[in-house]
């Protein structure tokens, strides 16, 4: 599962080349339920001042990765998140992230799906 991470989970974002994958905790989510919140909370595009529900946490070592940013927006079935983070060799690194809530997890997939990157930011 190399493409997401599930809720509840520790895994990898792809990395450019050359470059340690950041490792990062995807605490539990429910879209009904409590939620738990990891250090990084993803704050709505819309809304900057306003938080989501979604969150993660950044695990050591990080190997450089540093100054970590989402935002995004959730309703009951899905959500998306656009993460960024200055790398080791100092360029600033983007995903794009698809969040899956919907139906019986149990039975499919809850968690973040990989949908692009890293993209390189330039300045």
């Amino acid at each position: 599962m190399k493409d997401r991470i599930p809720f509840k989970a520790v895994g990898y974002l792809p990395a450019p080349e050359g470059l340690p994958r950041p490792m990062l905790f995807v605490p539990f989510f429910h879209p009904f339920g409590k939620a738990d919140y990891g250090s990084v909370r993803v704050y709505e595009e819309d809304h900057p001042d306003r938080k989501t529900r979604y969150s993660f946490t950044p695990m050591q070592p990080q190997d450089g990765w540093r100054d970590w940013v989402a935002k995004g927006w959730e309703d009951c079935e899905i959500g998306r998140i656009e993460l960024s983070a200055l790398g080791p060799d100092g360029a600033t690194y983007s995903w794009k992230i698809f969040v899956a809530h919907d139906g019986d997890p149990t039975r499919e997939f809850w968690g973040w799906k990989f949908e692009e990157g890293p993209t390189k930011i330039e300045a």
